[in-house]
């Protein structure tokens, strides 16, 4: 497993010195076996579901623009 550090250079005359860099060190991996089980379920509750505002939100806009996307046809039929 690699884990990230963070260290600054201490030459403050250019600008790379102002943006911390990540250098990499090799810890102890613990159990290199061992598989990471991700459920489409986890996810969705992880990620999805504490934005589920913003999501319906988005979804209602979604069939918002759908449905007046059905007007124009609709009124060109009905004026011929």
């Amino acid at each position: 497993m690699l884990q990230a550090t963070l260290f600054t250079s201490t030459n403050t005359n250019n600008k790379a010195s102002l943006y911390p860099m990540k250098k990499y060190t090799e810890s102890p991996a613990k159990d290199t076996n061992k598989k990471n089980n991700v459920t489409m379920a986890s996810a969705f509750k992880t990620i999805i579901w504490p934005r589920r505002n913003l999501v319906f939100v988005g979804l209602l806009l979604i069939v918002i623009g759908r449905l007046a996307g059905f007007v124009l046809p609709l009124k060109s039929k009905e004026l011929l």
